[in-house]
């Protein structure tokens, strides 16, 4: 199983939820994960940006798995 097996569902959170629905996510941890230092945990980054960088860490299969709902 990948990594971001489900960052289809992370994503969609950070884009479209109201800023309270995005709260509930643990996922990633921005404080001693190894995303830490990724774009995606900056919260002054675009969604566009945040999504970008988190998406270029991703292999193959990862981004593969998806495409598929």
């Amino acid at each position: 199983m990948g990594l971001f097996k489900s960052i289809k569902f992370v994503v969609a959170g950070w884009l479209c939820l109201p800023t309270t629905a995005v709260h509930a996510f643990q996922y990633p941890d921005c404080i001693h994960g190894f995303l830490s230092n990724n774009t995606v945990c900056n919260p002054k980054a675009t969604p566009s940006e945040r999504a970008a960088s988190l998406v270029k860490v991703m292999n193959i299969t990862e981004k593969l798995d998806n495409l598929v709902e």
